[in-house]
């Protein structure tokens, strides 16, 4: 019974794959894609070892590439709304958008994509008390990685990003998103 759940999942990725091995072959999608994404940042903002702000947020993503067989080059726009202090009664703030550039380099296995992404971050990231926010603007590097789920055109997403920003020590991000190749 064991090796049924075992095989259960190899035999669904041969399901799949039939319909593409009988158009010869064309296992990976290729083109242009456009797409969006929705998901949650841990962020950290350390000074001097003391934790200022230790915080969920909502973050969202649109999504513009363009892929070749085992490499993808992809643009987005992101936002990361507002985090607040991990101190009580406190009214620090910080949240942060901008622009990434990404090369990906995609596994294809079956219907299932297996990326990694390393690429560069222009943010704009605003931190501050209360109505006295400072802007800061900086280039960052971001990598990661995740997979994604081919149907037909449309491909679902779940990845992990690791922004290196300056104004934010320490930021996670855990997305899933959804993609429409043309």
């Amino acid at each position: 019974m064991k090796r049924l759940w075992v095989l259960a999942p190899v035999l669904l990725l041969f399901v799949y794959a039939e319909p593409a091995l009988a158009q010869g072959g064309k296992l990976q999608a290729e083109g242009f894609y456009i797409g969006g994404g929705a998901g949650v940042s841990l962020t950290k903002l350390d000074l001097d070892e003391i934790s200022l702000i230790d915080d969920t947020s909502v973050q969202w993503k649109a999504i513009a590439g363009f892929r070749w067989r085992f490499f993808a080059l992809e643009f987005d726009y992101r936002s990361l709304s507002e985090v607040r202090s991990a101190i009580p009664g406190s009214e620090l703030t910080a949240e942060s958008r901008g622009f990434t550039g990404s090369a990906l380099l995609i596994l294809p296995v079956g219907p299932i994509d297996l990326f990694g992404r390393v690429g560069g971050h222009r943010a704009t990231s605003d931190v501050g008390f209360g109505a006295s926010l400072v802007e800061t603007k900086e280039w960052a590097v971001i990598y990661g990685g995740g997979l994604g789920l081919r149907l037909g055109p449309v491909t679902l997403r779940a990845e992990y990003e690791r922004p290196q920003l300056d104004a934010m020590t320490d930021l996670h991000q855990v997305t899933g998103g959804l993609l429409i190749a043309f």
